[in-house]
């Protein structure tokens, strides 16, 4: 049983007043609450319950209760001021401050034990009491309170003439409660061009309704440590403790983390080159950017000895480039003249995109779970598989000289595989169509070059889970003695616990997103109606994914298993407009 509850409230306010002729002063405040709960128990007549059930233990099962609650509040203020003069110049300036605070409280219990006879999900009873007699039922109680916030001020001049040429500026100093002392502050800058060609009078003539040539610079800054929400890794300049059950089950303290206090902003100083092009009446659109980043004070966790009771730490450590291009064109392959008529057209959004480690400190050359330095982030390390050996059913490997071994050295055969689960490509493909009021819309979402290791198809092929959870057909062609050439090891190979690189796969997809079909009924016919518009659609969503992955979602972003996939979603919908 699994069920959650949730209240939400937004509210946002917006005030503004001008001053004098172009002087506007403005505020907006916006504020989140939200209140979760979550149900989540376990039968003790339920499989899991009864497969993992200890010894003796006639009363398994769980619940959980949590209870989340969450507010963010966002107060931006701005002063503001924008002239023409003389019709050829124009100027925009702001100066603003914006304060973000969000607050996490958590709380929650898991009972371990429940009695069938008296349960029900959600009302308390059922609970079976942890006593000596029967020591299978720990239960955990958890509470937590977490803060974050961000102080910002920031200015941004701009200029036009004449609508050809303009440039701008922006300037902003950031504070982030995640840092120490002066290392909250971070100053972040942007400087900007642009030139509208088809402007010009040389461009008189020529088949261009929009030329335009672009060019930015600028450094930004990062204060994600650790990835994950905006409650994730604030508090790694501090040393902090937990406490726990130790010897005999006595309360104890124990060191949890060792502080960094010299953790600072990540910074990315990223170039930029575009050119934006409409021709032919806007029937080809197109858009390149060219781009590159550099990325400094590199959020990394460092490997150090186990003597100080921790084996990572959390710090600015690398220097990491990243570079690429970004495409959309558009095109409208047929454009009716008249009204009713068919139109068809086609738009492709690519990105290709490559990054490679700079340096890491202190000389290192390599970190295994991030990368080595000329090389991708996050390349993964391993050992390779080599297929089944047909005299015994053992898998293979290489070992990193390139010799067939069954047990590979974990220190000495891995290598590194020159792929990591960032993809080389990415983009989508949009194609609109109508005609006399019918009309369809659809999305194709491409990946090209994600490599992840596929644990939800290992679990499937893992003998051991035979006659307790689903297995692969891929077993029937396990080897045996009279099917010795095959790609399945024996079920009984004395190495069947190895895996190295042998399930780690391309991820590639071509997936149809969206498509939406409907009838648009004549504005004529709705009017007799009284009404605005009528319009009657079927959307499709996720409809269907070409791919060589054989897990649950090739688009999953992480090589975690049993992830919850991408649902296929089908909407019938009628809209109607008064």
């Amino acid at each position: 049983t699994r069920r959650e509850d949730e209240i939400k409230g937004l509210g946002t306010i917006n005030l503004s007043y001008e001053i004098i002729d172009g002087l506007v002063v403005s505020s907006r405040t916006s504020s989140d609450f939200q209140q979760e709960n979550l149900l989540s128990s376990q039968a003790p007549n339920s499989f899991n319950a009864i497969l993992f059930a200890q010894t003796g233990n006639n009363t398994p099962g769980f619940e959980d209760r949590q209870n989340r609650q969450e507010f963010t509040y966002n107060q931006l203020t701005s002063l503001s001021y924008s002239k023409t003069i003389a019709e050829d110049h124009s100027i925009y300036a702001s100066i603003n401050n914006e304060i973000f605070s969000a607050k996490l409280v958590t709380f929650g219990f898991r009972n371990e034990g429940i009695n069938l006879k008296t349960y029900f999900p959600g009302d308390g009873d059922g609970y079976v009491p942890d006593i000596a007699a029967n020591d299978f039922y720990t239960n955990a109680v958890n509470a937590n309170i977490l803060k974050n916030s961000l102080l910002s001020y920031f200015g941004q001049i701009d200029y036009d003439y004449k609508s050809t040429y303009g440039f701008g500026f922006t300037l902003r100093r950031d504070a982030a409660a995640r840092f120490f002392g002066s290392n909250r502050w971070g100053t972040f800058y942007a400087v900007s061009g642009r030139w509208n060609i088809h402007n010009e009078s040389f461009m008189e003539g020529l088949p261009f309704d929009i030329l335009k040539l672009r060019a930015s610079y600028g450094t930004n800054g990062n204060q994600n440590i650790t990835g994950g929400t905006i409650f994730s890794s604030l508090d790694l300049y501090r040393s902090l403790y937990a406490t726990g059950n130790g010897y005999a089950g006595q309360p104890t303290i124990s060191l949890a983390q060792i502080p960094n206090t010299s953790l600072r902003w990540e910074t990315i100083t990223q170039g930029n080159v575009g050119i934006d092009a409409e021709l032919f009446k806007s029937r080809l659109r197109l858009a390149v950017d060219v781009y590159q980043k550099r990325t400094t004070d590199l959020f990394l966790s460092v490997p150090i000895s186990a003597i100080n009771g921790q084996t990572l730490l959390n710090g600015n450590e690398g220097e990491l480039l990243n570079g690429g291009v970004d495409l959309q064109l558009g095109f409208d392959v047929i454009r009716s003249n008249q009204k009713d008529g068919f139109n068809l057209s086609v738009d492709l959004v690519g990105n290709y995109n490559e990054n490679a480690i700079v340096s890491y400190p202190g000389g290192t050359e390599e970190i295994i779970g991030t990368g080595r330095v000329g090389g991708k982030l996050f390349e993964y390390y391993d050992y390779r598989y080599a297929g089944v050996n047909p005299a015994n059913g053992n898998q293979l490997f290489y070992t990193a000289d390139g010799e067939i071994t069954e047990r590979p050295n974990v220190d000495t055969d891995r290598v590194w595989l020159d792929k990591n689960i960032y993809p080389d490509y990415f983009g989508s493909v949009n194609i609109s169509a109508d005609y006399k009021g019918f009309f369809l819309q659809s999305t194709f979402n491409y990946t090209v070059g994600v490599d992840r290791y596929d644990f939800d198809l290992a679990g499937f092929h893992d003998p051991t889970s035979i006659g307790q959870f689903r297995s692969s057909n891929d077993l029937l062609r396990s080897w045996t003695p009279n099917n010795p050439n095959t790609d399945m090891p024996s079920l009984y190979a004395s190495n069947i616990d190895l895996d190295g690189d042998r399930y780690l796969t391309a991820a590639d997809y071509l997936r149809l997103r969206f498509i939406s079909v409907g009838y648009n009924l004549p504005k004529s016919i709705a009017e007799l109606a009284k009404m605005r518009m009528a319009r009657i659609f079927v959307n499709g969503e996720n409809l269907f994914t070409l791919t060589e992955w054989r897990g649950f979602d090739a688009e999953a972003q992480d090589n975690t298993s049993r992830i919850y996939p991408t649902p296929r979603t089908i909407t019938v919908g009628l809209e109607l407009g008064f």
